[in-house]
C-alpha cells in the first residue's frame, strides 16, 4: 500500500471511532456501524460501538438485506 493511501486509510479510521463516538452521545441506541459494501450481496462492518450489549463485532459480515 503506497502512504498515499494508507494516510487516507487511517484518517476513514479515525473519522469513523469519532462518528461512533458522536452518534452515541445524543441516540440512545444500542448498536452502530460504520460498513463496507464488500460487492453486490454482502457488507462488512467495518467499526461497531455497542452500548450495552454485544450484537456484533468489528469484521462481521452480513447479507446486504440484513444490514439495514
Amino acid at each position: 500500500m503506497n502512504s498515499l493511501m494508507g494516510q487516507s486509510y487511517e484518517r476513514l479510521n479515525e473519522a469513523s471511532k469519532s462518528m461512533l463516538e458522536l452518534v452515541s452521545e445524543y441516540i440512545g441506541t444500542n448498536t452502530f456501524c460504520v460498513t463496507q459494501i464488500t460487492d453486490k450481496h454482502h457488507s462488512i462492518l467495518t467499526h461497531v460501538f455497542n452500548r450495552n450489549k454485544v450484537l456484533f463485532d468489528a469484521g462481521t459480515t452480513l447479507f446486504l438485506e440484513d444490514a439495514y
